[in-house]
């Protein structure tokens, strides 16, 4: 069974679940923390990492090392839990507004602007290219 295959399983069997929990990893180039999360591009789980070979250099031993790298991933835990996405950060998130809402809003705000014809126009033009969008969706 392929890697991929595997996450397009795992993604279909908990879709209420849009994350894996944050575990640490060990290999050759040192630790990280993997997680996996859903994509809102392709609706499907990506790996995300976080390397840790900078932070492992500010500790003097092995167990204060891993005590805070424990930390980060309850931390870290706790953020995907309750609904937190790192595709979601930064001015990045206005990307992922359904084009309905952002259509509604553009509406409200120059409604009071333009002829009652105008708006009217400005309207159905929206109306045709959500409904184009929506059967855009539905094909793919």
């Amino acid at each position: 069974m392929s890697l991929n295959h595997n996450r397009l399983a795992v993604s279909s069997e908990y879709s209420a679940v849009n994350y894996l929990p944050a575990t640490l990893k060990t290999n050759k180039s040192g630790w990280l923390i993997e997680y996996y999360v859903e994509n809102p591009q392709t609706q499907e789980l990506a790996r995300k990492k976080i390397r840790l070979s900078r932070l492992m250099s500010r500790y003097s031993s092995k167990s204060e090392e891993k005590k805070h790298i424990n930390n980060i991933i309850i931390a870290l835990n706790m953020r995907l839990s309750t609904g937190w996405n790192p595709f979601f950060q930064g001015e990045d998130s206005r990307m992922y507004t359904p084009i309905k809402d952002v259509a509604a809003r553009y509406m409200e705000e120059i409604e009071k602007t333009l002829r009652p014809a105008t708006y009217r126009t400005y309207k159905t033009f929206i109306k045709v290219f959500c409904e184009w969008v929506e059967k855009q969706q539905r094909c793919q």
